[in-house]
């Protein structure tokens, strides 16, 4: 209750003028008849990408640069990203895009795509990502365990863009949760 009411101050008080320029831009590209046949979830979902990542439709629209899918270093790292808890796997689309989720129309609308790039460095190395081109180089690991381990640590290693956000004190992603659904209701109440 307190959340509810603490987001509709800062709705109605704070920032209620950079909200209401904000939905005129809004409901200039996107008419209030399109966006009134989405619920708020579906709309959250729209804009913000889907929560849950589809390892086959990942895999799928993944391009190979000096590996092939066959390839059995491919097979250990998609076997791997499989077993990862759908948090891990957050961590890793995140750690090489720079997004914390795909796109609301799976990896076929990611641009450019995701990308595994071979790397000719030493397999003691963790492999490394370029988040402005959604590409991981991977090194050559002798085994499937190895490759694991070395994905892992980038994981553990990865800041993300979120931690950073977070460092610098905005607002949290459940507060703009919060906001968005209270602002999602009025544009379709008021408008």
């Amino acid at each position: 209750r307190y959340r509810d009411l603490r987001a509709l101050f800062i709705l109605e008080g704070q920032i209620r003028s950079q909200l209401e320029r904000i939905k005129h831009g809004f409901l200039e590209i996107i008419p209030i008849s399109v966006i009134s046949r989405f619920t708020t979830s579906e709309l959250h979902e729209l804009i913000k990408g889907a929560d849950a990542i589809d390892t086959e439709n990942w895999r799928k629209y993944t391009q190979y640069l000096g590996y092939s899918p066959k390839d059995k270093e491919i097979e250990w790292f998609w076997d791997v990203v499989s077993a990862l808890s759908t948090e891990d796997k957050r961590k890793l689309f995140e750690a090489v895009t720079g997004a914390p989720t795909p796109p609301s129309s799976g990896f076929i609308g990611l641009d450019p795509p995701f990308s595994i790039n071979y790397s000719n460095r030493s397999s003691k190395h963790a492999p490394e990502t370029h988040t402005c081109f959604n590409v991981i180089d991977l090194p050559k690991y002798p085994t499937r365990e190895i490759l694991e381990k070395k994905l892992l640590l980038l994981l553990e290693n990865s800041i993300g863009f979120d931690k950073v956000k977070k460092k610098k004190k905005v607002l949290s992603s459940e507060l703009c949760r919060t906001i968005f659904c209270c602002f999602s209701k009025k544009w379709v109440l008021q408008t």
